[in-house]
């Protein structure tokens, strides 16, 4: 049967702050039991195009929209769609997403499982697009409901354990499942169905992770162990996992730790566990286990740990381990709270004792408190804030308080229910620990939100802070008036750093000036080696593959001796392109002489990534040498799209092979392999490619760049004339571009290029002073819009020589009268080019930095 597992987009309410990208163990282990004798599929609607996050009405939108969703429903045509539900305040996108089933196929059965589905059966069943729920753990159940479908009865189906349906108008709800007894004969999660570079991605960037415990983009969520014994009144995890603590062996984890690091390149863990110190004998064979094996990881526990559990022996393994930050959670400063309202029965001297011996070790701790319980008073909020106080002078980095939310099913739900504590407009979506659900005699909604607010600010945050939250409160007039001779002292401060690059600049413009008047040439500082002019790519935009490819080609001797040459004492960068360099026999050879004649200067290698294979031994073969080479590969479209542009069907998926393959071998060491970046060339044809490619490279992790094929149309072109006739370089056309580049990530634009292309690409480049290009003949020549001229050949003298040559200095008359290419950004603009521009860009963005200052200011 075909399946397909879905997690739900985010739909939050703004009140919460905004959503974050999350991986769906639970949805991966349920992938990985059906993978067995069915066809899985899984779309994280969340993680797909999560950087699209809208806000609408009240509510934060991340992730793919029900259109979007519908078409990747008609694209996998499943029989089964799953829709995880972890909490209550996702069952309005899951019922979004039933809906958008449906609408592709009503004969789709849908099936709801998690935390909700559970705690509310009945209301989920309600959905009219819902027509199965499963309560509790899923992958057995699944598994077992699955083959009762096959059958077609739904008496078949009736009698399994841990669900709900429909039938003739009546929900039934079968009895519940036993929880799992043996952890370890689960399969591990099935992370090959999800886009886990993506999840990496999200990660590294904040507005996608949970900041606190993101100490690496590669970090990956396991769990090791299930169930609570412990009975504190809001939590709901007992209902979905049972009681009775059950765990997976030592050896079990390290065989998953070994597979995630192995095959991800995972560097940090977070053990999801309720409380992973729960069975001390177990948590040491582990710990003992993870030094054992030398793994180069850290770890955190952002679920807690239960802090009677902790004496030194086992912090001292912790940290040998790798972990990095862990919680504890008091809930409560006062002891008759923790014990008797909140039924937790944890001695607060002990957390003391725990954070002090985390502390000693450098693991950093941080507590969590919840207030705002029927029974509590204000003044044991207040002693509570106290004791958060202590724990801070002990060494606890942070405290998070949160509002006693009633979870539906929990014990303290019922009891509010009961006495009529609960607010009466209570609704799925505002189950958040920052919101007020509950009232009492002793305070109101609107009061215990400030008491949280409070003690966040007492705990949390700075003097300065608190002072200005005072004031802000008092008068936020005299706040603005506090505060402006300090955004004056940042602008006088900043106008100095500004003078002092300024200074600089106006230096090195006089000293440009000087060296042009005595007719002194600047160090060489970068050089475009044409490797071969041999091409197995067939592009559009260029002619190099119509000629013949030349034999008499520089050998890696010939390049080593060349660069020996004083006058490449300041290099900086050599890049090798062609043609397509990993065409010769000798490329490894070639880039171990440039390494071996001069030791600092950064190697590039450009390639089309035809030959994956190939281009891996040679990376493979540079770090073997402790040679850091970087890697850049041309890609102008995804799927058939980029194979039409280069003219070879399959190009993108070797492209897209070796991308992922480069990421891999990075992502392990990253001081072995240099930066790994896509080259995006803007043509007629390929101008609205260019946000699809750079959201595939934001996706991977690496970087990206783009240039106007303008040049290509020159290259191997004996007339010196653009016969291609590319795109006219009108106002409209460029200001088109520029639109294009300013929607990409702020990584990924370059100043340089967009002011560029918005002064039509007037100024000049250093070609010929600072750069040229070596053909693979030895041929010099100032670019590849000049590429038909030469200054001499290295082999019939020195490069010295030729660089110093009349021909060279006539090449330079004609530089000198170019107006500039799209590509000058690249290289070095001249002195005039980087004078003119430069008040223009640097003034323009520090006036835009302080009038947005000042209106923050004034809000």
């Amino acid at each position: 049967m075909r399946i397909c597992l879905i997690n739900p987009p985010q739909i939050l309410d703004i009140r919460f702050g905004t959503p974050f990208v999350f991986q769906p163990l639970g949805l991966l282990y349920v992938a990985a039991a059906l993978e067995k004798e069915h066809s899985v599929s899984v779309i994280d609607a969340t993680l797909e195009d999560w950087r699209n996050l809208r806000k609408a009405g009240d509510k934060y939108y991340m992730g793919l929209n029900f259109n979007r969703l519908k078409e990747r429903i008609q694209e996998l045509n499943p029989g089964v769609v799953g829709i995880s539900i972890p909490f209550s305040v996702n069952f309005e996108s899951a019922a979004g997403v039933a809906a958008a089933v449906k609408a592709v196929n009503k004969n789709i059965i849908v099936i709801a499982g998690g935390v909700h589905p559970t705690v509310k059966p009945v209301e989920t069943l309600e959905s009219k697009n819902i027509d199965i729920i499963v309560r509790g753990e899923g992958e057995i159940t699944v598994c077992k409901l699955l083959k009762a479908l096959e059958k077609g009865k739904n008496g078949d189906y009736g009698k399994v354990k841990g669900i709900g349906y429909k039938t003739v108008g009546k929900i039934i709800l079968t009895p519940v499942r036993t929880p799992i007894a043996d952890l370890n004969k689960l399969p591990l999660p099935a992370r090959h169905l999800v886009d886990m570079e993506g999840y990496f991605s999200a990660l590294g960037e904040r507005s996608g992770a949970r900041d606190m415990y993101t100490y690496s983009r590669r970090t990956v969520s396991i769990m090791t162990s299930r169930g609570c014994p412990f009975g504190c009144n809001f939590c709901s995890i007992h209902l979905t996992m049972g009681r009775r603590f059950r765990a997976r062996t030592p050896e079990n984890i390290i065989a998953e730790l070994k597979e995630v690091i192995a095959g991800y390149g995972v560097k940090h863990i977070n053990f999801e566990d309720d409380n992973i110190t729960f069975d001390r004998k177990r948590a040491e064979e582990l710990f003992d286990l993870m030094i054992k094996n030398k793994f180069d990881i850290t770890w955190s526990a952002p679920n807690g740990i239960r802090a009677d559990t902790l004496d030194e022996k086992l912090i001292i393994k912790m940290k040998a381990s790798g972990c990095k930050r862990v919680f504890v959670a008091p809930e409560s400063g006062v002891q008759k709270v923790v014990d008797e309202i909140i039924g937790k029965k944890l001695d607060l001297k002990k957390i003391e004792e725990a954070v002090v011996l985390l502390k000693k070790h450098d693991i950093i701790v941080d507590g969590s408190f919840v207030i705002g319980f029927p029974g509590e008073t204000i003044d044991d909020i207040k002693k509570t804030v106290k004791f958060a106080l202590k724990l801070k002078k002990l060494g606890m980095s942070a405290a998070g308080f949160h509002i006693a939310t009633p979870y539906y099913g929990t014990k303290l739900y019922t009891e509010a229910e009961k006495t009529g504590c609960l607010r009466k407009d209570l609704q799925n979506g505002m189950f958040s620990t920052t919101e007020a659900l509950l009232e009492t005699p002793e305070w109101s909604l609107k009061k215990i939100k400030e008491l949280r607010a409070w003690a966040d600010l007492r705990i949390n945050q700075s003097f300065r802070r608190r002072m200005s939250c005072y004031v802000e409160n008092k008068s936020p007039l005299a706040l603005f008036i506090l505060r402006l001779p300090l955004l004056a002292y940042r602008g006088v401060r900043k106008l100095f750093r500004l003078l002092g690059v300024f200074a600089k600049l106006c230096r090195n413009t006089l000293v440009t000036l000087s060296e042009k008047k005595r007719n002194v040439l600047p160090p060489i500082k970068y050089i475009v080696f044409e490797v071969t002019d041999a091409c197995n790519s067939r592009c559009k935009h260029c002619s190099i593959w119509k000629f013949k490819p030349k034999t008499n080609v520089l050998t890696a001797e010939e390049l080593k001796k060349m660069l020996e040459d004083d006058i490449f004492k300041g290099l900086k960068t050599v890049l090798l392109t062609g043609g397509e360099a990993v065409l010769r026999k000798d490329i490894k050879e070639i880039i171990s002489a440039i390494h071996e004649a001069r030791p600092k200067t950064e190697i590039s290698l450009s390639t089309n990534g035809l030959l994956p294979e190939r281009i891996l031994e040679v990376v493979n073969d540079a770090i073997s040498k402790n040679i850091v080479l970087n890697v850049g590969v041309s890609l102008d479209a995804a799927g058939e799209k980029h194979d039409y542009f280069r003219g070879v069907k399959g190009n993108f998926k070797k492209v897209d092979y070796l991308l992922k393959e480069l990421v891999n071998i990075r992502s392990r060491d990253k001081s072995k392999l240099g930066a790994v970046l896509v080259g995006h060339t803007i043509s007629n044809l390929t101008a609205d490619t260019l946000l699809e490619v750079a959201s595939y490279a934001e996706k991977l992790g690496i970087g990206f760049i783009t240039q106007l094929y303008e040049e290509f149309s020159f290259y191997h072109n004996e007339s010196g004339k653009n016969e291609t006739k590319p795109e006219n370089y009108n106002n409209s056309y460029l200001k088109g571009i520029v639109r294009q580049i300013r929607k990409l990530p702020p990584s990924f634009q370059n100043e340089k290029l967009v002011y560029a292309l918005k002064h039509k690409l007037k100024y000049k480049c250093d070609s010929m002073r600072s750069f040229f290009l070596l053909h693979c003949d030895g041929t010099v020549s100032p670019c590849l819009r000049y590429s038909h001229l030469n200054s001499g050949n290295y082999r019939d003298s020195s490069l010295s020589a030729v660089w110093k040559s009349e021909e060279a200095g006539k090449i330079r008359k004609t530089i000198d009268a170019c107006t500039g290419c799209s590509n000058s950004w690249a290289t070095d603009w001249s002195y005039e080019a980087r004078f003119f521009p430069f008040w223009k860009i640097k003034l323009s963005l520090l006036f835009r930095r302080i009038i947005f200052k000042f209106k923050k200011a004034l809000e």
